[in-house]
């Protein structure tokens, strides 16, 4: 789980639990069939689904939030993302895997495997090598240096390109869908501000008889909901412009607070095959039972999403975060 979450701060959800299932396939067949294979294979999704919170790269709804809060001229740093989240996602990936353990790992089982490494030494491979590595230290380093995450982002794509390592036909394998989805919700939320649309949705309930804790609760299990019935993408795209706009009008109510607390309650939403991708290849498997799913990601859900409105507010605001 911890290669797991690794991987998909930085990669996405969907490709690093494609690529950990095509590792632990064999890890599967050792295990006795039952309860301990539906283990491992949840653990995969969930991992992915958690690892994806801590960098704003991680996963779409993390985009989504960075751009409405700089359509209204607020700037979260790639570090700064990820002291705001890491922490948050470190305790939830250590509960997943102890419920994980709990609830489908007898106690002794154990098995023997050995597994060869396939590390590649050639020029391409120590060429990206190289490259991940400086893309990486510069988003986490973007005090230091001035440049955006985009920017840094768009750098490692010419440099892969200008040295080979990726060539046209990469490029037209990328998901450009997705990217498209993030660009959509983006240019939708800018839309729903200048049309007026998020006063108006907002003004059918007496929001400002709520303090804003309470609201910012609301708003996170709004997300989670949502987030297990459609897209983690599609319910970001709805609900963070309608929550920009809301905050703008609540005594106490940070936007800033609202967008990454939304981002993240979205990414938390695993109950079903249906609610992301990584679930999907997990339930593909055959080795998961739809009821077991729903059990670890109602309760995975429902507690991350506590902590996440709960308690990390007052942790960011203690960091000088806010």
């Amino acid at each position: 789980m911890i290669i797991t979450a690794l991987l998909s701060m930085f990669m996405s959800n969907t490709a690093t639990t494609a690529t950990m299932f095509a590792v632990v396939i064999p890890v599967l067949g050792a295990l006795p069939a039952g309860r301990p294979r539906a283990g491992l294979a949840l653990s995969i999704p969930v991992a992915a689904n958690v690892g994806g919170i801590g960098t704003p790269v991680g996963t779409p709804p993390n985009a989504i939030a960075l751009g409405a809060l700089a359509e209204q001229g607020y700037h979260i740093s790639f570090g700064s993302w990820m002291v705001m989240a890491i922490p948050l996602m470190l305790v939830i990936l250590f509960g997943a895997w102890l419920l994980i353990a709990v609830m489908f790992i007898p106690a002794g089982l154990g098995i023997e495997l050995e597994m060869k490494a396939n590390w590649h030494t050639d020029r391409k491979a120590v060429t990206f090598y190289v490259i991940a590595a400086c893309t990486i230290l510069l988003w986490m380093t973007e005090a230091l240096h001035g440049m955006s995450a985009n920017v840094v982002g768009f750098l490692a794509v010419v440099a892969l390109l200008v040295t080979k390592v990726m060539g046209g036909e990469d490029l037209g394998k990328l998901s450009w869908p997705v990217l498209w989805l993030v660009a959509g919700g983006i240019a939708l939320g800018d839309g729903v501000g200048k049309t007026g649309l998020d006063a108006w949705i907002l003004g059918l309930f007496d929001w400002n008889s709520m303090p804003a804790v309470v609201v910012i609760i609301v708003m996170g299990v709004l997300g989670l909901a949502m987030s297990n019935v459609i897209s983690h993408s599609a319910a970001s795209n709805l609900l963070i412009p309608l929550a920009m706009g809301l905050a703008t009008g609540i005594d106490g109510m940070d936007p800033v607070t609202i967008a990454v607390i939304l981002a993240l309650a979205c990414s938390l939403g695993m109950s079903l095959p249906i609610s992301t991708p990584p679930n999907a290849i997990a339930y593909a498997t055959g080795e998961v039972m739809m009821a077991d799913m729903a059990k670890v990601g109602i309760i995975v859900g429902v507690v991350g999403t506590a902590l996440l409105v709960l308690v990390m507010p007052t942790v960011w605001s203690a960091l000088g975060l806010l």
